[in-house]
């Protein structure tokens, strides 16, 4: 049970800040503070494992109504299938690109200060 209420407290604790104008999703600032906490070593991973570890497991279930409204609208997926496929690959390589593009740079700054 203290491992559910942590997680639900760094999200709660993220959403407050987000609502009071940081510019991040509610989520991904708790997630965020929960791997600040972690890494710093505020709270273990024992504490929080158990929780992780059941809401994990069960990531799946939570696919199954997104998954069921995409087969709803098979007829006008099939009308933009190109654009579709187009926008998804060319998404899917400018990140590619970008990360590779960032890592290198990164890579960079530290050989010139190591």
């Amino acid at each position: 049970m203290e491992s559910l209420t942590i997680l639900v407290g760094f999200d709660a604790l993220g959403n407050l800040l987000s609502d009071a104008g940081v510019p991040l999703p509610g989520d991904v600032l708790g997630m965020l503070l929960l791997l600040v906490a972690l890494v710093t070593g505020r709270i273990s991973l024992p504490r929080v494992e158990p929780s992780a570890q059941y809401l994990l497991q069960s990531l799946p279930l939570w696919f199954v109504p997104l998954i069921i409204g995409v087969l709803s609208l098979g007829p006008l997926l099939q009308r933009h299938m190109v654009l579709l496929m187009v926008s998804v690959v060319a998404g899917s390589w400018t990140s590619l690109l970008a990360a590779g593009g960032i890592t290198a740079w990164l890579e960079g700054m530290e050989a010139h200060h190591p």
